[in-house]
């Protein structure tokens, strides 16, 4: 997920999801959110709309694994000159998941402070200045971050 100081955020998702047969994997966006690109498999998709915000794609795959990649856009409050917060969610979906990594991307003139929520902190690889949550085994939680930060010194 990549933010930027007016509140904007890109979010890009890859999944590899394990399935028997033929099965329809049904997935929520965060509230306000808009799907800009879905691949299937790497063929473009646009998923089937359930109700009440529920998105489907159908997994066809005889191998019983399909890769999933998807690109939404959302809103969140807009970053403090000095410091502040910010919550951020992924994705929503009932599947069981082996591992959900997540980076975050903050405006380069802002530096985190902490992180709380349901997707524990995960120390990021050196020279890379984004965070990385990362939360293993798990089944319909909405994966959910509150960002503090602060405007970096100007001797950084």
């Amino acid at each position: 997920t990549q933010i930027v100081k007016g509140g904007d955020l890109l979010t890009n998702c890859d999944l590899k999801i394990e399935h028997e047969k033929s099965a329809g994997w049904d997935f929520s966006l965060p509230e306000g959110a808009t799907l800009l690109a879905c691949r299937l498999d790497g063929v473009p998709v646009s998923p089937i709309l359930r109700g009440d915000g529920v998105l489907q794609l159908p997994l066809k795959n005889p191998e019983g694994v399909s890769n999933v990649t998807l690109s939404y856009t959302a809103k969140t409050q807009a970053f403090s000159p000095v410091e502040g917060s910010t919550s951020l969610t992924l994705l929503q979906t009932e599947a069981f998941c082996h591992a959900q990594s997540w980076a975050i991307e903050l405006p380069s003139d802002y530096e985190a402070t902490a992180v709380e929520g349901n997707i524990p902190f995960n120390p990021s690889p050196p020279k890379d200045r984004r965070l990385h949550l990362l939360k293993q085994l798990s089944r319909g939680e909405t994966p959910s971050a509150q960002i503090y930060y602060r405007k970096k010194s100007l001797d950084q």
